[in-house]
């Protein structure tokens, strides 16, 4: 390793809280390596860093102290703190910060690094898990497969990957995951394909950046058809290319905004979105069809309302003003 004769410096940026970290009291160390070719920050100046985003949280963040007193969140920072005792490199660091933001456990307080092509150069040299699950009680079962032909069944229940319990796995990467207060349903969908308006599932994300950045998946399941033998095999991670054409493969995009009555007097509307953008995809102006669907239910006097909000994750206006008619 080497000194830079330039020091560098890490920005992250909150929804809710921007946070510029400064990096400037030490020079950074080159080494070699996928996600580490930008090299390490110094433990100084990464001790430097945290204090301006714990600075900015007990300054200026509203809801810092909501769901964890003063003493408890302290604590929990100075943990945080404390475990900048190396060098790291923005990998390392991502993942502290993610974790803290997620400990205030608000949806809203989301970390992403400072330069998109950091990241993707990281998920360019990732692989990733090429089966999708359905988490039902805490418990992983196979649904799709990025292979012709599935090595495993469909609904077989995955034991372990890479030796790791599944329960272990959702005890690590739960809490990675911003939410809002104390629920863990809302945590336990977003590591699953939960809607069809999103870019990637938290799982196929999180799994390389919190547990294992791997090449391969040891999975021991269970089949449906042999309940009894716990199998084992070992199957090979997906390229960021082949991941993206497997995920886009599984999921279908349908109009945002759907109506009909399901009898004369229950009517029936689904919103699987408020996003700007799946509007405009399928050409619906929902201001439009707010006045259409409740003239409608006015006129025929409808005596109930369906109104199905499911894996609907807000976005923008459209959201409230259909409140105007409720």
């Amino acid at each position: 390793m080497r000194n830079s004769s330039n020091p560098q410096s890490i920005k992250w940026s909150c929804v809710l809280v921007l946070v510029i970290f400064a990096g400037s009291s030490t020079a950074q160390q080159k080494i070699t390596g996928n996600d580490t070719s930008r090299g390490l920050f110094t433990s100084e100046s990464l001790k430097e860093d945290f204090l301006i985003f714990r600075k900015t949280l007990e300054t200026t963040y509203p809801s810092l102290y909501r769901y964890s007193d003063s003493v408890t969140m302290s604590a929990y920072l100075d943990e945080q703190f404390a475990a900048l005792n190396k060098p790291m490199n923005e990998i390392d660091f991502y993942r502290i910060i993610a974790l803290s933001c997620a400990r205030v456990n608000d949806e809203h307080l989301i970390p992403s690094p400072s330069n998109s092509d950091y990241m993707n150069n990281y998920f360019n040299n990732s692989k990733f898990f090429p089966f999708t699950f359905k988490i039902i009680n805490r418990r992983f079962y196979i649904l799709k497969s990025a292979f012709l032909s599935s090595p495993i069944k469909p609904g077989s229940e995955l034991i372990s990957i890479n030796g790791r319990s599944m329960e272990d796995l959702l005890n690590l990467l739960l809490p990675t995951i911003p939410s809002d207060g104390y629920i863990q349903t809302f945590n336990i969908r977003h590591l699953e394909d939960y809607s069809s308006t999103q870019v990637s599932n938290l799982f196929d994300l999180n799994y390389s950046l919190f547990a294992d950045a791997g090449n391969s998946f040891r999975l021991e399941y269970i089949s449906p058809d042999e309940p009894t033998n716990k199998l084992a095999i070992v199957v090979a991670g997906l390229t960021h290319d082949q991941y993206r054409k497997f995920y886009h493969e599984r999921l279908t995009l349908d109009q945002p905004l759907t109506f009909k009555y399901l009898k004369n007097d229950v009517a029936y509307l689904k919103i699987s979105s408020f996003l700007g953008w799946h509007r405009r995809r399928f050409r619906q102006n929902f201001d439009s069809l707010y006045q259409v669907i409740f003239t409608e239910f006015r006129v025929k006097n409808t005596s109930h309302l369906i109104l199905d909000l499911r894996n609907n994750e807000g976005e923008d206006g459209t959201g409230e003003r259909l409140l105007l008619y409720l």
